[in-house]
């Protein structure tokens, strides 16, 4: 009794030794993929104005007009337009500084090491427009002006648009729309960034979601979920998470339930997709390709590619699944790259590869689908613009 009494210190420091390096090396890793994504989404946001402005210059009927949150990083302040056509005002030192030194750009940002970028078809009242961010997002309207885009400030909010933020935005017509809800969050900022480590980690980076980002949208609902715990799996009120949902245009949904790594380390909770289009996901787990994971599910109909003990072969139908297939694998014979290994959802089918994304997408090629699903995947991709 008395030498377990003297061990149990030993055993405490050695759980705070193991929780403080799986803490630091979950620092080395993440700061270097936040500011990839603070670079990401300085890109995207010049994206997203200059989609908006084609539209409203090109396609929109004149004198129509909308009301945008689009994101911008979390360090940036403020965001000015400058109309090159006409008079520009004096506006700060700062700011004076940075247009005479690059004239050739119309829109810049404070700090400014957030470079500066050009834009044309686009009209000001007054020029310069400075615009404050709030929460990781400067709020625009878009008027079309005929042959132009006119812009200005979103500062009459209506209640639908002060909850919905874009974070990517490719176009209105034939787009996929995801919507990323937030739980635990202490802000949109902060749901902001974690949406984007997961659109740059896993949507630019993945194929075929890489070479088909252009058929995108990506929104952050700003009305957070409450009612969510955190079992052997995420739990929530579907209720509640159809109206967080609703604030913004969404095909899929995307809840980010926030988790320390740390604990998820010591006590996991498993991420999860439906057959409607909404996925769980639990930020905790140390590998954003379980994004990935549940979007297979989600979007290509993927099934699991390891023996789920929750399912039996009784009442899983391979041939609503692609990437299943019984003895011999005729459904994906002649697809180079693929074989026919056992194990999938049940001990009774077949997958196409060893291992893959919806296999165990934390071992080696893990963080690839495989030639079958991605087959599928890009023909499901196909019919979108």
């Amino acid at each position: 009794m008395k030498a377990q009494i003297n061990a149990l210190p030993f055993v405490l420091i050695l759980i705070v030794l193991v929780i403080g390096l799986v803490s630091f090396f979950v620092y080395l890793k993440t700061s270097g993929v936040n500011a990839s994504v603070s670079s990401m989404e300085h890109k995207n946001f010049i994206k997203n104005v200059e989609k908006k402005v084609n539209d409203y210059a090109f396609t929109k009927k004149r004198g129509s007009s909308e009301k945008v949150f689009l994101r911008v990083p979390n360090d940036v302040k403020t965001v000015c337009f400058v109309d090159r056509k006409k008079d520009i005002m004096l506006s700060s030192p700062v700011l004076d500084m940075q247009i005479n030194a690059d004239s050739s750009s119309s829109i810049f940002f404070d700090p400014s090491e957030f470079h500066s970028a050009g834009l044309s078809n686009f009209t000001l009242k007054k020029n310069p427009l400075c615009i404050n961010a709030e929460g990781g997002a400067v709020s625009l309207k878009f008027e079309s002006r005929g042959d132009s885009a006119f812009i200005s400030a979103g500062d009459e909010k209506s209640e639908k648009t002060d909850e919905c933020t874009a974070l990517v935005y490719s176009g209105d017509e034939n787009k996929i729309s995801i919507v990323f809800l937030g739980f635990n969050y202490e802000n949109s900022a902060e749901l902001g960034s974690a949406a984007g480590v997961y659109i740059s980690q896993v949507f630019e980076k993945i194929s075929p979601f890489a070479e088909n980002i252009k058929k995108f949208n990506f929104y952050q609902s700003n009305l957070f979920v409450t009612g969510c715990s955190f079992s052997d799996r995420i739990k929530c009120s579907d209720f509640e998470l159809k109206r967080s949902a609703s604030r913004c245009p969404h095909d899929y949904i995307v809840l980010l339930a926030k988790r320390s790594r740390a604990l998820d380390a010591l006590s996991p909770v498993r991420s999860s997709a439906t057959s409607e289009g909404t996925m769980k996901i639990n930020t905790g787990d140390a590998y954003v390709v379980v994004m990935a994971h549940e979007f297979g599910h989600a979007f290509g109909n993927l099934a699991d590619e390891y023996v789920d003990a929750t399912t039996s072969s009784s009442n899983f139908n391979i041939n609503d699944m692609p990437n299943c297939d019984s003895v011999g694998c005729r459904k994906w014979a002649g697809v180079e790259g693929a074989s026919c290994f056992k194990k999938c959802t049940t001990d009774s089918f077949y997958r196409p590869t060893e291992n893959s994304i919806m296999n165990l997408y934390y071992q080696n090629n893990g963080d690839k689908f495989g030639p079958v699903n991605e087959k599928e995947l890009s023909s499901r991709l196909g019919v979108y613009e």
